[in-house]
């Protein structure tokens, strides 16, 4: 048997199997295939397909093919096979109408271990359970994917902003997934130079640089047929933005070293925590921007906060065991709704990492929370003067001081600039004594 196999996924449920491949594998309706479809819906044929491992004469290595043998066909990346057959490469996503299954084929998968592999597989799943509950806990978002929904399938660039940790590369990859394209590559332009990023996007062809022996595929070739997520955009030269402009504008672009266009079938998905109208060529900002979202900063959702600590919770209670799981008090979660999040998820879930390895499976109340600065980010500003013994209890005190000083007392105004709830704030008024 191969290393090779199928992730197999069940829309309606969070259980997930691997099928390891063997030679011939089948798939239909029929008892006698390797994974068996339900008799209803009656779309899948008895025998509907064959994933067969094929051996390349030339080279000596395997390739797995998909056969399909039905009468209504089966949908691969997004295009319908009906009695055809197509390659499978690593990360192919397939699926047969009417059913709630879907397969992806990963070319290398572990070796089983006892119960280890399903573990891997439900940690997968714990994952994109996260991520799916947070980028959806804003009606904005909801509303966004609901609405949109059919320019979300089609091809049109789509640009997302939002604070740094607001989830923009989650919900660039739900949108993948909604798109029904593959495959999905990621780039972040703020952590390459500015020739490294040429060449991470565009490639190379031998000799366009001293050491390049070979030539080398770019992100817009890897993501041929699929997505591309370009984090931080506004952090590119001019120099690469027009280049980017004629791959959107002429669907074609030039590797690095070659007078040759090449011709790609790209959606570009982009991103930025800054606006991006001064910093882009205003052509480019006007190509990206064909569908654009805001994400909302975490303390705008406070109220889903307890659900979010939870499911990290649990994430992190599979990963060291049941016994480290901690509970959060009322008075707890409490401080967390009020808490800034300056890097959204990210604080968040470095915080309950840390309270799960800490204080491991016990109670954690506010004044865990309060005595210990290091779990919260301390911004020292010039408006707050704040020192490294400051608490939080004090950090806050100082920041409604501040917040209502500024709106002329104006405790409305004051409670959207902290982010603190109105009720909340007017109770804070008076626990810590604040004349206004």
């Amino acid at each position: 048997m191969s290393n090779s196999g199928l992730i197999v996924k069940n829309k309606n449920s969070e259980e997930a199997i691997i099928l390891k491949l063997k030679d011939v594998n089948t798939i239909g309706r029929g008892k006698d295939n390797d994974f068996i479809l339900p008799s209803k819906p009656n779309i899948a044929s008895l025998n509907h397909l064959n994933i067969e491992k094929i051996k390349i004469e030339d080279t000596g290595e395997y390739v797995f093919w998909l056969i399909d043998h039905s009468t209504h066909g089966t949908e691969v990346n997004n295009k319908i096979y009906r009695t055809r057959s197509v390659e499978l490469k690593d990360g192919t996503y397939f699926k047969i109408g009417g059913y709630d299954y879907s397969f992806t084929f990963c070319k290398k998968i572990r070796p089983a271990e006892g119960t280890a592999e399903r573990h891997d597989i439900q940690n997968i799943i714990q994952e994109n359970k996260l991520n799916k509950e947070y980028i959806f806990m804003h009606d904005k978002v909801k509303d966004f994917c609901n609405n949109e929904i059919n320019v979300i399938k089609g091809d049109i660039p789509i640009l997302l902003t939002g604070e740094t940790g607001t989830g923009k590369t989650l919900l660039a990859e739900h949108i993948n997934k909604l798109s029904g394209r593959e495959p999905f590559i990621t780039v972040s332009a703020p952590n390459l130079t500015d020739t490294l990023l040429e060449d991470t996007l565009f490639g190379h062809v031998r000799g366009a640089y001293t050491t390049a022996t070979g030539p080398r595929k770019g992100a817009f070739i890897k993501a041929d047929g699929g997505t591309l997520f370009i984090d931080e955009i506004g952090s590119i030269s001019e120099h690469i933005q027009s280049k980017l402009l004629t791959v959107i504008s002429e669907k074609k672009f030039y590797p690095v070293g070659s007078d040759k266009p090449v011709k790609v079938n790209v959606r570009i998905i982009t991103a930025s925590n800054q606006p991006l109208k001064e910093k882009l060529i205003d052509a480019l900002y006007r190509r990206i921007y064909g569908l654009k979202l805001e994400l909302p900063p975490l303390r705008e959702i406070s109220s889903s906060i307890k659900q979010l600590a939870n499911i990290l919770l649990n994430k992190y209670a599979k990963k060291y065991g049941e016994s480290f799981k901690v509970t959060l008090s009322p008075d707890a979660v409490q401080m967390l709704e009020e808490y800034h999040w300056p890097y959204n998820i990210a604080d968040l879930d470095r915080m309950m990492h840390y309270l799960t390895c800490r204080y491991r499976g016990k109670l954690v109340t506010s004044d865990d929370l309060a005595d210990r600065n290091d779990l919260f980010e301390m911004k020292d500003t010039s408006e707050t003067k704040l020192d490294e013994n400051i608490t939080v209890k004090e950090y806050e005190k100082r920041k409604i001081i501040i917040a209502l000083d500024k709106c002329s007392g104006n405790k409305e105004k004051a409670s959207k600039l902290t982010g603190i709830p109105r009720s909340t704030l007017y109770r804070k008024i008076k626990d810590y004594d604040i004349v206004t």
